[in-house]
């Protein structure tokens, strides 16, 4: 079906090595082809990482896995941050359990992943058992239905052991015995009619969860069928049937795209994409607590990707360029290196970081749009506002133009106290009742000038006026009289 020339087997533990046996000794495909052969086995624990990232660099695209129902979903998972879970890789899963397993995370992730079931949880028989299992669930627990079993969610275990049951009390009904045997697997007595009960069992055919069942002459199951699934972005699809007579007969349907799920969509896909670690653009984040994953690192382009990935709907895992080299080209090789390498060659599906876009860069790979450029720029501080002083008023005037009106202050009033002395009237009696006085006074005194400046300058007037100003006022305003 697959028509692999070279695949790698993923598998869970050594006990599980006589599955595989006859896959293993597998030389020739069937058109006579060689096919080269892988074998990982998976630690202990839960981080599978390495041994995935060491497939990953023996270039296999094609994966057989053989693990456990709680290891799978981990696996795939992991599989996907590594970046080797794309459109050119393929995985055939042989847990029959496949089919309980939540594949939304790869629905749309591009890789081919097949897997087998030995039952259709949604034919009706089955869902009649799932419900009243549930009612006797929901029955024993006094309400709570924590333990119930979902439609999906019926494993082949569970079904086996329905299906024993069913055959065990049809071959006892059958035989008419009153009573069943009360031994256990430690005692070295036997049922008397455990015998006739197993050759019984041989020769009856029921209809079970898992199919028809019967027996060959050895006592092995025969006649049972095997339901081929694929992942789609629909879920699980049903594309063909093995069996022991027939082999592989594909039932495929052919289901046409809708618009969403086209091939140059990014929803659901994961991409590995290269950084490199310079600030502000891809940097380290400081924690107290040991982070893991993309949580490792902070910055402009890693916010950009997160971004991204919410508007777009795709997941990704960050590959940091451990030796910052962005990429140039070698004339005498013809070959890039850094991060130019690494995209050309596959082993990253795009980068982001503070990459110049030149044109021989341009011609190797593809750019988006810039998110920042580069110019000749001014820059200065932009101004701050000083707190106001006792003598901030001065500062619309220089220092240069407050001396001049200063000088000009004390000059007016140092030349009106000069005149002040010199114009005889302004020497007045202070005494209107005697006519000839031994002193006169003068109004324009030093202190007075001053003031008399002052008052002016600043339009606000004074007490104090010139003599001779007002005798002409005097006389002026009589004549108008």
């Amino acid at each position: 079906m697959k028509s692999w020339t070279e695949f790698t087997i993923i598998y869970e533990g050594a006990e599980l090595l006589p599955f595989l046996d006859n896959i293993i000794t597998m030389q020739n495909t069937n058109s006579g082809e060689k096919i080269l052969m892988n074998l990982v086995q998976l630690p202990d624990g839960d981080d599978f990482r390495f041994q995935l990232k060491t497939v990953k660099s023996s270039g296999s695209l094609n994966y057989l896995i053989n693990c456990s129902l709680k290891t799978l979903p981990l696996l795939l998972e992991q599989a996907q941050q590594v970046g080797i879970m794309s459109d050119d890789h393929s995985y055939l899963i042989m847990n029959p359990d496949f089919q309980t397993v939540d594949i939304s995370p790869h629905k749309h992730g591009g890789s081919n992943i097949t897997g087998i079931r030995l039952f259709d949880p949604s034919l009706e028989s089955i869902q009649t058992f799932i419900t009243s299992l549930n009612e006797k669930v929901v029955e024993l627990s006094e309400g709570q239905i924590e333990n119930a079993i979902a439609d999906d969610a019926l494993t082949l275990d569970l079904a086996l052991v329905y299906d024993a049951v069913i055959l065990y009390t049809s071959a006892v009904n059958a035989m008419e015995l009153e009573e069943g045997a009360n031994v256990t697997c430690e005692d070295n007595e036997s049922w008397e009619f455990g015998s006739s009960v197993i050759n019984y069992i041989r020769t009856m055919e029921i209809d079970g969860l898992t199919g028809i069942i019967k027996f060959d002459e050895d006592g092995l199951r025969s006649d049972f069928e095997v339901d081929i699934l694929e992942v789609m972005a629909h879920g699980f699809e049903k594309v063909g049937t093995w069996s022991l007579e027939d082999g592989y007969t594909e039932t495929r349907t052919v289901i046409p795209p809708t618009e969403q799920e086209g091939s140059d969509s990014m929803k659901g896909k994961h991409f590995l994409i290269l950084t490199a670690l310079s600030a502000p653009y891809g940097m380290l984040r400081e924690s107290a607590k040991k982070l893991e994953g993309n949580a490792r690192y902070e910055g402009f382009g890693i916010e950009l990707i997160e971004e991204l990935a919410k508007m777009n709907e795709f997941n990704y895992t960050f590959d940091i360029q451990a030796d910052g080299v962005y990429g140039s080209y070698n004339p005498k090789t013809k070959k890039w290196n850094g991060m130019m390498e690494k995209i050309m060659d596959g082993r990253a599906d795009f980068a982001i970081t503070d990459l110049t876009i030149t044109s021989a860069r341009q011609k190797a790979v593809d750019f988006t749009s810039p998110f920042m450029n580069l110019g000749i720029t001014i820059l200065y501080k932009k101004p701050t506002k000083e707190p106001p002083n006792l003598f901030s008023f001065i500062s619309p005037f220089s220092s240069g133009v407050w001396s001049w009106l200063a000088g000009a202050f004390v000059g007016v009033s140092v030349l009106l106290f000069v005149l002040g002395r010199l114009a005889p009237e302004e020497w007045q009696n202070p005494y209107p009742c005697i006519e000839e006085p031994e002193t006169l006074d003068n109004q324009f005194t030093l202190a007075n000038s001053f003031w008399f400046t002052l008052g002016s300058v600043l339009t606000q007037g004074s007490e104090i006026a010139p003599m001779y100003v007002l005798l002409k006022s005097f006389r002026f305003s009589k004549i108008l009289s």
